[in-house]
C-alpha cells in the first residue's frame, strides 16, 4: 500500500478541484511517457507517507512549488 504526493512548478490553483485537474493534466502530458517536465510524482510507504509528505512539502513551500495530495484530493498547505 502506498500513498502518492504530486509536486509542480506553476501557479498554485484556487481550489482543491482545480488542483485536481491540473495534477491529472500535467501527470498525463509529462509523466506517462517521457517522465520530463514541471511535475514529480512521489510514491511513499504507507507507514512513513505523513512523515515523507510533510518533508516534501516544506522545501517545495520555500520554493514556490504547488503541493498536492491525489489520495485526499487536496493541496498541501
Amino acid at each position: 500500500m502506498s500513498d502518492d504526493l504530486a509536486v509542480w512548478d506553476g501557479y498554485r490553483p484556487l481550489d482543491d478541484r482545480q488542483a485536481g485537474s491540473t495534477c491529472e493534466e500535467l501527470y498525463e502530458r509529462y509523466l506517462e511517457e517521457e517522465a520530463s517536465g514541471p511535475i514529480v510524482y512521489l510514491l511513499m510507504s504507507y507507514g512513513t507517507a505523513e512523515e515523507v509528505s510533510e518533508y516534501a512539502a516544506a522545501p517545495a513551500r520555500e520554493h514556490g512549488l504547488v503541493c498536492f495530495d491525489p489520495q485526499g484530493e487536496c493541496l498541501r498547505p
